[in-house]
């Protein structure tokens, strides 16, 4: 997780939102640096469990549609789509 806290650094984010995979203290510890508050769900088995916005995380789904949307781009036919 050290790569991913290089990538905000330098920024000023209100909030970082992140999967559950970045659930990780050293990322907090690097949002929570640069001055924004972390939205991480807590994976499952963390001692110890922290709080995040679950309102503004559901968001996540929106948001990651939203920028889809934007790119308006053709994509090639998945495998899936024979």
């Amino acid at each position: 997780m050290r790569r991913a806290g290089d990538l905000i650094k330098g920024l000023k984010p209100d909030y970082v939102l992140a999967d559950r995979a970045y659930d990780v203290d050293r990322f907090h510890d690097a949002i929570l640096e640069v001055g924004a508050a972390p939205v991480i769900p807590p994976k499952r088995n963390r001692r110890g469990q922290q709080d995040y916005d679950k309102d503004f995380y559901k968001e996540h789904n929106r948001i990651d549609v939203s920028l889809f949307l934007y790119q308006d781009q053709e994509l090639p036919p998945s495998r899936n789509a024979l």
